[in-house]
């Protein structure tokens, strides 16, 4: 997946593939008056995210918010509204996707699909760059707009007290590290607090797919859904006790025991609520990190890199994740294939799973009689069985009397006969 962000993408996650062409069809262009909905929508989303900032950087509304440090301001403004927001693109990206495939066949376009060279894998390769890359890239610019504007004023704090305010802040850690070392892992909290938006929302995606092949009633679907929106919900709220712990000194200083297993409990537990709840935000607001983590929490330097090893750990889940929904799509269609038909039929011919890999459809020789004629015939049943229990396919291969009329020799080329 960090290849897919640094390097050139693969060319079903471009606009240009065909699934991808497909998957872009169904979108209608809005209206007029649907577009200003839209926009009077976001304009009241902006407001209210504006009041919920400026509540919790006033204090409600007991202080003047402007007579903070320029970096306690935008922290405390942002960091509720980009929780907000964050937990909302979760959702959006993790629900639509559990139904993908019993929507794809309610569409009647799933057998079109895996008939084709690599269908399966491609379209849900295809799907699966289509919410990560474009259709959720708006919020994603809205999230790293956020994100360049903390560390902005984190740049700008480090300058203070004459260059030395990262060394005073760093003075009374558990364990003692140089200043260089202490650079390097700020660095690497702000990388992951910038990769972490794309890393959560890929793996988020994935997981729905691999949902989708799992359950695909309705019913079953949409109580899934149910389900887990409360278990993010549930995540995100508990993870929010904690941040408001911390941020409560005397609850926190309760927090704090000599027992070494609490404390590596409470590490985790904040590396925990920096991957899944605020992507790595806290790191961009040293006020808060280095002044009470740093300080209070042994190891609590270490946070940063933590979260940036946990980035490369979300990839590496995605893309096993999504090369395993592949492998169960078509395992699934197999096996309801053989409960259609009868154990003959419906297996995989010469080790493919689709025509095309078996022969070329414009050669001579029918592709069915092939099949048949270059692995096997069964003995007991001398029939004709067509490839994924389907009478035509997209091949301009005609399935007439296919199966229909059993014969009682084995097939032989036309010229023998």
């Amino acid at each position: 997946m960090i290849k897919r962000l640094i390097g050139t993408m693969p060319d079903w996650a471009q606009k240009k593939h065909p699934h991808m062409r497909y998957l872009f069809s169904g979108e209608q262009k809005t209206s007029r008056v649907a577009r200003i909905l839209g926009l009077l929508s976001l304009l009241f989303i902006i407001a209210m995210f504006g009041m919920i900032g400026y509540a919790n950087a006033s204090t409600f509304f007991q202080n003047n918010p402007f007579e903070l440090p320029i970096s306690m301001l935008l922290f405390e403004f942002l960091f509720w509204a980009i929780i907000i927001l964050q937990v909302g693109l979760s959702i959006t990206a993790l629900l639509p996707l559990v139904s993908f495939i019993s929507y794809e066949k309610s569409k009647q376009t799933w057998d079109s699909v895996r008939t084709t060279h690599q269908g399966i894998a491609l379209l849900i390769r295809a799907r699966w760059a289509a919410g990560v890359f474009y259709r959720l890239r708006p919020v994603l610019i809205i999230l790293w707009v956020a994100r360049i504007a903390l560390i902005g004023a984190l740049l700008y704090d480090l300058t203070a007290l004459g260059g030395t305010y990262l060394s005073s802040l760093s003075a009374n850690i558990t364990p003692r590290l140089p200043q260089w070392a202490v650079l390097i892992l700020v660095v690497m909290g702000i990388t992951a607090s910038l990769l972490l938006p794309v890393t959560s929302i890929g793996i988020n995606m994935a997981l729905g797919l691999w949902f989708s092949t799992w359950v695909q009633k309705r019913l079953y679907v949409a109580l899934l859904q149910i389900f887990l929106v409360m278990i993010q919900t549930i995540i995100a709220g508990g993870f929010a006790i904690l941040f408001l712990s911390i941020r409560d000194e005397q609850i926190f200083a309760q927090l704090l025991t000599a027992d070494p297993t609490q404390l590596a409990l409470l590490w985790v537990l904040l590396l925990g609520f920096s991957i899944f709840a605020d992507w790595g935000l806290i790191f961009l607001y040293l006020g808060l990190y280095a002044g009470t983590i740093w300080a209070k929490i042994p190891y609590g330097i270490f946070l940063g890199a933590g979260a940036l090893v946990m980035v490369l750990v979300q990839s590496f889940i995605t893309d096993r994740l999504l090369a395993w929904t592949i492998r169960r799509a078509e395992n699934r269609d197999y096996l309801e294939c053989l409960l259609r038909d009868d154990i003959h039929g419906c297996g995989r011919i010469g080790r493919q799973w689709h025509i095309m890999g078996i022969a070329n459809p414009h050669q001579a020789l029918n592709i069915g009689v092939m099949g048949v004629f270059a692995q096997r015939v069964y003995k007991k049943e001398h029939g004709f069985h067509i490839a994924f229990c389907d009478l035509s396919g997209n091949l301009r291969v005609t399935a007439d009397g296919t199966r229909q009329h059993p014969l009682n020799g084995e097939s032989t080329f036309i010229g023998k006969q």
